[in-house]
């Protein structure tokens, strides 16, 4: 095993770094309210066809047998409905032609059911107005999810800008982009909606009845993720590191925990929303970052990153006084300080090669030490001295290093009376 040895005589003055991190909640404590507001276009436009049928009634028809189907299940869920361009004629150019028609309730199907069959379409379609609105839709609930589905066959006709939406609607909790169902819109819808959310095609009834059930399952069904933490044959073997996940769209923070192996290796399990995809970011030295993770939605889910790790060890040679001093660790050539290490003790670190700086008078400086994977690399700290400096009358006392025939100050003492010791 390779050792650095110094043969210095030096003292330590005490420098150290307090690190605190939190430990938030593995799973929760108890099932969060879904709340799904379906925003609704009833403009003129949905009076076309398909197979002979208005896409306005096959719209409304879908809508209420999922919402009335999801009802029934055991999961916390409400349903809002908000429609645009049903109030006034497109000839009125009504461009906040948009209402709340039915607020979040529990078991409010048939309230839907209801305005939905006595509603005609005929106006404009003010989106970019109707989503600013739906911030106020979704009730005061910290704990809630919230997600909104447009359902529209057209793009902006009031000159609004749906891209500006989305970071108010992440300002106000609704932390899922909106999904948008576009009918028959194509590429167009894509490109359009592309800046608002996730959008979804569908040419037809069947398509548009799948989609409708793509969306409400994503925003519903429980999904479960492991993180495995790889080593360098890539088993998911790392573990008691903290790692924080972000949503990758508003890197809002979504949850921090304790990475940790139960009995027989197992993972612990984390109940996550499916409809965001998630940054890592897992608290090795230096962080290591994964960005853009998408969960399928309803199954378990692996989320992996490699963190390969070796071990550096800062032993002092012999009896010393040193071990509440510290060891600055950078990136070998990089001036960024990585973490500070105490003195005997040890620490993980990514594989990789390192620079030391460890502060004992005069600084000890160790470059390009390599860490190698499930592999313990030793830098030993030679026994501290002491020096006794005895003047003949007050002053200031300095300390010098001779480097290459030049002096380098290392201590300077402000006044000294008559004696000046350092350990």
């Amino acid at each position: 095993m390779p050792r650095w040895q110094h043969k210095w005589m030096t003292s330590l003055r005490n420098w150290f770094l307090l690190v605190f991190m939190g430990i938030a909640l593995l799973g929760q404590a108890q099932e969060k309210t879904t709340r799904i507001l379906f925003v609704l276009d009833a403009s003129g436009s949905m009076a076309g066809k398909w197979e002979g049928i208005e896409k306005f009634a096959i719209a409304k028809r879908l809508l209420f047998e999922a919402i009335d189907s999801l009802e029934k299940s055991p999961t916390p869920i409400e349903f809002g409905l908000r429609m645009f361009g049903h109030q006034s004629h497109r000839s009125a150019n009504d461009c906040k032609d948009s209402k709340l028609e039915i607020p979040f309730a529990p078991d409010n199907a048939q309230r839907i059911y209801a305005k939905l069959a006595a509603v005609q379409n005929q106006g404009q379609t003010p989106i970019a107005y109707s989503l600013f609105e739906a911030v106020q839709d979704f009730p005061e609930d910290p704990f809630a999810k919230n997600a909104i589905v447009l359902i529209t066959d057209g793009i902006e006709t009031c000159d609004g800008d749906p891209c500006a939406v989305a970071p108010i609607l992440q300002q106000n909790n609704i932390a899922v982009r909106p999904f948008i169902i576009g009918l028959g819109l194509g590429q167009e819808g894509a490109t359009y909606f592309d800046c608002v959310g996730t959008y979804y095609d569908a040419d037809s009834e069947k398509d548009f009845e799948e989609a409708l059930n793509v969306v409400i399952s994503q925003a519903v069904n429980s999904t479960t993720a492991q993180i495995n933490l790889l080593n360098q044959a890539g088993k998911p073997t790392e573990t008691n590191i903290e790692v924080t996940l972000y949503d990758n769209y508003s890197q809002s923070l979504e949850q921090v925990y304790v990475h940790a192996l139960g009995y027989y290796g197992r993972i612990d399990t984390l109940y996550l929303t499916p409809v965001i995809d998630y940054d890592m970011v897992v608290h090795t030295v230096p962080p290591t970052r994964v960005n853009g993770l998408e969960l399928a939605p309803g199954k378990h889910n692996i989320m992996p990153a490699d963190v390969p790790q070796g071990t550096l060890t800062l032993k002092i040679d012999g009896y010393s006084r040193l071990a509440e001093g510290n060891c600055i660790i950078r990136k070998a050539g990089d001036n960024e300080i990585l973490d500070v290490q105490q003195l005997n003790s040890r620490k993980r670190l990514l594989t990789g090669f390192y620079d030391l700086e460890i502060l004992t008078l005069p600084p000890m400086y160790v470059e390009n030490v390599m860490i190698q994977a499930e592999e313990e690399e030793v830098i030993l700290i030679p026994e501290e001295g002491k020096l006794n400096v005895f003047v003949s009358r007050p002053g200031i006392a300095s300390i010098y290093q001779v480097d290459d025939g030049q002096m380098k100050m290392i201590y300077e003492e402000s006044y000294v009376n008559r004696q000046m010791t350092l350990e």
